[in-house]
């Protein structure tokens, strides 16, 4: 093909679902439209190539004596790429384009597969632009049953043609929601950008999502404005998400249709026809036109060329093209590898010239990697310590000091301590006090608090072992201020979704001592006087504690406390342990129960003073936590309404 203006009566060949949609047209230098036809389509024979025609597609080509058919591309089977050019001479347009063809292709393609043009210029363009369409091999045709020459056009090359130098505002959509096809044409101020995409959608909302992303990319891509793109977007989301999943449409302004109408003759002016053999039309003005070469793409080159052992056989039919090449062959099998060998052997020898003392320096670094592996499994990591607890840490404890000490495997902290995100101060520290021990790198926790001040804020210090300091902490999205950074949660930021963990899902044990005997402290909820930090158990000093206190244990610890399934304590105090097994406190104080705090009934809110209160609340704030995390709805409902309870008789002091 030459890629000039069709002359005679050509067809437009377009595959639609189970149909073709045929439009047919008379060139010449005033193209004229004769008819558009939708036949059935056989797709049990559809596959690469082409076939004689004995169907209603070959009987339609024959009453109109069609001399050549033109077939049309998806968008998402050919490469698009539109490229600027200065404004200069036709040849020179030719030749520039032609330099851009391969700097975007870089020779890839065969010639058969790669059409370009340049393309109309509007009035007061100062530059030019021009298509390029590469079809890549990979991308076979559909098998169309006709006799006449078949080339082949993209989908795209109907836009350009509708377009013709024409700069409407409204962009120009086609939309094959069958093949996934998305072709488009967005103006600018220095002329028109064409694309064509594929995009996978199940359902109309889909659909219209990614057409309008690859919309508003393709407006933004040429210089337009953010609000610009979104208002495209607006005005034709509707449209977009209009095309069924069986369908396929064409929308351009009616601007484009009237110019269209004027160019042609006879052709229809209804919106609905557009819609539907608008493409179909446009390929077949692009064919009589100057975009004439962007129709002659073919599936295989009609070129006869011979290949590559064609061309061997002949060279070596002559006698001394075949003596030089059995020599070479003699030689190369010969010498080449004894070469090879020796310049192996010398490269070798060059490069290890000193390889014993190599050898030597291998074994010293292999002694020196032995020592620093000993004093790394005996030394400790300051900087992974004091992150671990740097990240148990909750938000609403100001941190004053941090002390380590490896002689006796201790740390000890201290600061001060604020309400916090709806928790009270107490319930904050208890939060501290949990997430140290589910860390499970330390044990023996032992907090002491001072006396609240006007704002509600307490000072503590806080003391625990550290049994196992290079234990890995494998934290939590909440534990981890690298991926959620604390500027991130004072802003009000989501945490990341693909770092979210699985709700519900318990800790997973990784060491090898059992949670129940991983020995931890827990805070006393009641604030009293400033208590000694001591790593060893001792009697609480709190006034609720030795009021509550069971005779049958008078040395029982304060800041012992039962266990949760994973190995965290619910932070009660030492009364709450034996009324665990005692029946008869259980409505007194808040007994535990399988490791949860009974609820009181208001009546027993009632009786209980400011003190019992204020060591309450903390447990059963713990409790609804737990009630919540193991599914118990009915616990965790009765358990928030004693929690109001409590917060009520704390503000009126009734």
């Amino acid at each position: 093909m030459t890629g000039q203006p069709e002359t005679g009566t050509l067809a437009v060949v377009q595959p639609a679902g189970r149909a073709w949609r045929v439009v047919i047209m008379a060139g010449g230098s005033r193209p004229r439209f004769l008819e558009a036809r939708e036949v059935p389509r056989d797709h049990s024979g559809d596959g690469p190539g082409s076939g004689e025609g004995t169907g209603p597609l070959e009987e339609l080509i024959q009453n109109h004596s069609v001399t050549r058919v033109i077939g049309v591309l998806p968008a998402s089977s050919v490469v698009c790429r539109t490229c600027t050019l200065p404004d200069a001479e036709p040849e020179q347009l030719e030749q520039a384009l032609r330099l851009q063809a391969e700097a975007h292709l870089l020779g890839n393609t065969p010639e058969h597969r790669l059409a370009m043009s340049v393309l109309p210029s509007a009035p007061g363009e100062t530059s030019r632009s021009g298509l390029v369409f590469a079809w890549p091999d990979a991308a076979p045709a559909p098998r169309m049953p006709v006799s006449a020459p078949v080339t082949w056009a993209p989908d795209i090359a109907a836009l350009v043609a509708l377009l013709d130098g024409l700069r409407p505002a409204a962009p120009l959509l086609w939309l094959d929601r069958p093949s996934g096809s998305v072709a488009l044409a967005v103006t600018h101020a220095g002329g028109a950008i064409f694309r064509g995409t594929r995009e996978e959608a199940s359902t109309a909302d889909q659909w219209r999502t990614c057409v309008s992303r690859v919309l508003a990319e393709t407006a933004l891509s040429v210089g337009h404005t953010g609000a610009f793109a979104d208002m495209l977007v607006r005005t034709h989301g509707d449209e977009i998400a209009s095309v069924r999943p069986d369908d396929a449409r064409l929308f351009v302004p009616r601007e484009i249709i009237d110019a269209a109408t004027r160019a042609v003759d006879d052709l229809p002016t209804d919106d609905g026809w557009w819609s539907r053999f608008g493409v179909a039309a446009g390929v077949a003005m692009a064919a009589t036109s100057e975009l004439a070469p962007l129709t002659v793409l073919e599936a295989d080159d009609s070129k006869a060329k011979p290949s590559r052992i064609q061309m061997m056989r002949v060279a070596l039919s002559r006698p001394r093209t075949a003596l030089v090449t059995a020599l070479v062959c003699l030689v190369t099998a010969g010498v080449l590898p004894l070469a090879i060998s020796a310049l192996h052997l010398r490269v070798l020898k060059l490069k290890y010239s000193e390889i014993d003392e190599q050898t030597r320096e291998i074994k010293r670094t292999r002694t020196r990697l032995a020592m620093y592996n000993a004093l790394d499994d005996q030394a400790w990591s300051m900087t992974k310590l004091l992150s671990d607890i740097v990240c148990n840490t909750p938000q609403g404890i100001k941190l004053e000091m941090i002390r380590l000490q490896q002689s006796d495997g201790t740390f000890a902290i201290n600061g001060e301590v604020i309400p916090f995100d709806g928790l009270s101060s107490t319930e904050v520290i208890a939060t501290l006090q949990e997430n140290l021990g589910d860390s499970r790198l330390f044990s023996e926790i032992t907090v002491a608090w001072g006396d609240p001040n006007a704002y509600g804020h307490y000072t503590f210090d806080l003391s625990a072992k550290i049994p196992r300091p290079h234990r890995p902490f494998e934290a939590e999205i909440e534990l981890d201020y690298a991926r959620w950074t604390l500027a991130q949660r004072e802003a009000g930021m989501d945490p990341p979704a693909e770092a979210m963990p699985e709700p519900d899902e318990p800790a997973a044990e990784t060491d090898d001592t059992p949670a129940a005997e991983a020995p931890e402290r827990v805070v006393d909820a009641t604030p009293s006087a400033r208590q000694p930090i001591t790593p060893a158990p001792r009697a609480s000093t709190g006034p609720a504690a030795e009021d509550d206190k069971p005779e049958k244990e008078p040395e029982r610890t304060a800041s012992r406390g039962p266990r949760r399934s994973h190995g965290a304590r619910i932070g009660s105090v030492s009364d709450d342990v034996g009324r665990a097994s005692n029946p008869d406190d259980r409505t007194e104080g808040g007994g535990v129960v399988a490791g949860m705090v009974e609820p009181l009934t208001e009546e027993q809110v009632k009786q209980l003073s400011m003190e019992e209160i204020s060591a309450r609340l903390p447990k059963v704030a713990e409790a609804r936590k737990r009630a919540r995390k193991a599914g118990e709805t009915e616990l965790e409902a009765k358990l928030r309404a004693e929690f109001d309870m409590l917060m009520e008789r704390k503000r009126t002091g009734r």
